[in-house]
């Protein structure tokens, strides 16, 4: 099966080529590589390596890692990715001077905006858990709940043996569904789990879980089950997963993913109010904030210019 290509991306480009180029140059195949590696950053493996080296979709190398490679060879971070075309490291943090400044420039100036933004996301709003949640829901419906259940009922209908991928994508569903909606059926299956149950959501989440429960019972309970069946029939094939119940579930799920996002969207707004009257109202951020002034004025006259030429232009058309 041919190895799918990241979309164009520079930085990602530059690094296959230039990891490949240090690495024959040390003489050392990729496997020794993430060996020498793996003593310092132990998630550094070969499949990385290989993945990297061929700029395709896989497990990917985050910046802790190619960090720590480019220490490897003695080379800046900057210049394995394609920042900058010097190879020596020349500063204390692996970074080279540009770059330094650029991170010196950002801290001393920037509003504090997204650290800001991110503190009320998480410890006053929750939004960071309710993203997640929304996040797997989107994952359930779009991907298991469409395409992986269309190849598992084709595999039960010809006895064929279901992809290990594919199991767990069913098992998460059957957790999702035994956590978020059937807790006292889930935590009988898995007492460990009762602890987690509801820790992520708010009272009014809860009350719309409750909701969702009392008026689609069957349809969840159906589903969970039918999850069961598709994850025994590997050792039984004379089962018969109940496909109905699977898709019918997905309506219910919808429900609440549409909820999850109205809910993100109004604490995200809310955030920035508190953000502006916390941050930005403050008179010592005046000289920054007058900064983007001018620019945001001149390109707001500009657009209404450039509105009314176009409709005069289509005023004479239409004479």
């Amino acid at each position: 099966m041919k190895e799918e290509k990241h979309q164009r991306n520079l930085y990602l480009e530059t690094l296959a080529i230039r990891l490949k180029q240090e690495r024959n140059a040390k003489g050392i195949t990729q496997k020794e590589l993430a060996e020498a590696l793996s003593p310092f950053v132990s998630s550094i493996t070969r499949e990385k390596i290989i993945h990297a080296e061929a700029n395709t979709q896989g497990r990917s190398l985050n910046v802790t890692e190619i960090a720590e490679i480019a220490n490897y060879f003695n080379v800046s971070y900057d210049y394995l990715i394609g920042l900058t075309n010097n190879r020596n490291v020349g500063t204390s943090n692996g970074l080279t001077e540009e770059t330094n400044k650029i991170i010196a420039e950002w801290s001393q100036n920037s509003l504090e905006i997204f650290d800001s933004l991110a503190q009320a996301y998480s410890k006053k709003y929750g939004v960071l858990d309710t993203s997640k949640t929304y996040f797997s829901i989107s994952y359930l419906i779009d991907k298991t709940l469409t395409i992986t259940i269309e190849s598992i009922e084709t595999k039960i209908n010809e006895l064929k043996d279901i992809l290990n991928d594919e199991s767990r994508e069913i098992l998460a569903l059957h957790y999702f569904l035994g956590r978020n909606f059937l807790r006292d059926k889930f935590i009988a299956d898995y007492p460990f789990e009762e602890n987690y149950i509801f820790n992520n959501y708010n009272m009014e989440q809860r009350a719309i879980l409750e909701t969702l429960v009392k008026q689609n019972i069957e349809t969840i309970t159906s589903a969970f089950n039918a999850c069961v069946d598709i994850l025994n029939f590997k050792n039984d094939k004379s089962i018969k997963p109940s496909f109905e119940s699977i898709r019918k579930v997905k309506e219910v799920l919808e429900i609440f993913r549409k909820y999850l996002l109205g809910s993100i969207i109004e604490v995200e707004t809310q955030a920035m109010k508190d953000i502006a009257e916390n941050n930005l109202l403050n008179d010592k951020y005046y000289n920054k904030i007058h900064d983007y002034l001018p620019k945001s004025t001149e390109t707001t006259e500009q657009s209404k210019i450039d509105m009314e030429q176009q409709q005069a232009t289509t005023d004479k058309k239409s004479k």
